[in-house]
């Protein structure tokens, strides 16, 4: 839960949020998910109307909502290419520009990757 983040957090606890680009799925068109994520399609683009319209990419998108998280310490992101990092770098580094996520969420199943082995 958020408020247990928190307390951890205040206490001196050290807390990384990791898969922010839910293994890269976030960065792609809706179009192109994998098969196991079409039933949440819907959820993935308005993830990109929601970019488009903040004019922003959707790797500054996720950065952005990841900031704001009170408790978070850090990010733990993975790449394929040294590119890849200087896009995360860059974009983390600039000011926030959406600070307004109201969309709709992944199911807790969709939303953690742990969840995805067995599919």
């Amino acid at each position: 839960k958020n408020s247990d983040l928190i307390t951890l957090s205040k206490t001196g606890n050290r807390i990384f949020v990791r898969s922010i680009f839910l293994q890269g799925n976030l960065l792609v068109n809706y179009s192109d998910l994998p098969e196991f994520l079409i039933p949440q399609q819907e959820i993935f683009k308005k993830f990109i109307e929601l970019c488009d319209s903040n004019k922003v990419s959707q790797i500054k998108c996720c950065l952005d909502y990841v900031k704001q998280i009170v408790w978070s310490s850090g990010i733990v992101v993975g790449i394929n290419k040294f590119t890849d990092l200087t896009d995360v770098i860059e974009n983390f580094s600039s000011a926030i520009v959406v600070n307004d996520f109201s969309i709709d969420v992944l199911s807790d199943f969709y939303s953690d990757p742990r969840n995805w082995i067995n599919l």
